[in-house]
């Protein structure tokens, strides 16, 4: 099967996490698309969080590196005339600043992390917070 690289965000917020109702598969995923030709994968996570949700966000200052690789196999798409193909997907951890109206009619929701289903968000949230608490950990020893 062809690939096609992608990018997403891991939007964290008092413990819960922003996700999209995937349009064709039903599953709440965390946003993200493709990357456009001009732009980063850590630029194309940002621009997709903010089109699919309304969220403008920024990187977080604990991950500002890829925070989860994941390579998944798409299924075949009729209504889009898409084949079956892999998305090889880089995930960012970023943190929300503004919520302004998303340009795609996606449904997002923030939901506890214990009430998410996706293996792959659970994995990433939990290597964020493990970022979350090195960082604190090693900022309190700093200020010490």
């Amino acid at each position: 099967f062809p690939s096609h690289d992608t990018a997403s965000g891991l939007v964290i917020q008092n413990d819960k996490v922003l996700l999209i109702r995937h349009p064709y598969i039903g599953k709440y995923f965390q946003p993200g698309g493709h990357i456009d030709d001009d732009e980063t994968y850590l630029e194309a996570a940002i621009r997709e969080v903010h089109e699919e949700t309304g969220w403008i966000c920024v990187p977080s200052k604990e991950c500002g590196h890829v925070l989860d690789i994941d390579v998944h196999l798409i299924p075949e798409n009729a209504k889009k005339f898409e084949g079956a193909h892999w998305h090889i997907d880089l995930c960012y951890q970023l943190n929300p600043i503004e919520q302004t109206a998303a340009s795609e009619s996606l449904s997002a929701e923030w939901i506890e992390i214990g009430r998410v289903e996706s293996p792959r968000v659970r994995r990433a949230f939990k290597k964020a917070m493990r970022l979350d608490q090195a960082a604190n950990t090693s900022n309190s020893s700093v200020s010490s």
